[in-house]
């Protein structure tokens, strides 16, 4: 019988501990696009770096980005919630974004 992969990575990951690493990243891609799709013009100029007891750690070019992340922050944190409701803020640093740096 043909078993997904996704259940066999899943499966592997809980018995070596791997779960809460792989959960972390599926949490950091899904909100880097939901963050796209609500600020579309903002796309380029933002960086899901990582997640931290429930805060969510995002890097911005600028201080303006990150005042326009803040003015949609609510939309943007029930949108993460949604899925993933161990999330429960969001926090932005200014630094200089690589373009070849990956997502």
């Amino acid at each position: 019988m043909f078993e997904p992969l996704k259940n066999i990575v899943q499966q592997v990951a809980a018995r070596r501990s791997f779960a809460s690493t792989f959960t972390a990243a599926e949490v950091c891609a899904a909100s880097e696009r939901i963050i796209a799709a609500e600020l579309p013009q903002l796309a380029h100029r933002i960086r899901i770096k990582f997640i931290e007891r429930g805060t969510l750690h995002i890097a911005v070019q600028s201080s303006a980005v990150g005042s326009e992340l803040q003015i949609a922050q609510l939309t943007i944190l029930n949108e993460i919630q949604k899925r993933y409701p161990t999330v429960k803020k969001l926090r932005t640093t200014v630094e200089r974004l690589d373009q070849t740096e990956p997502c």
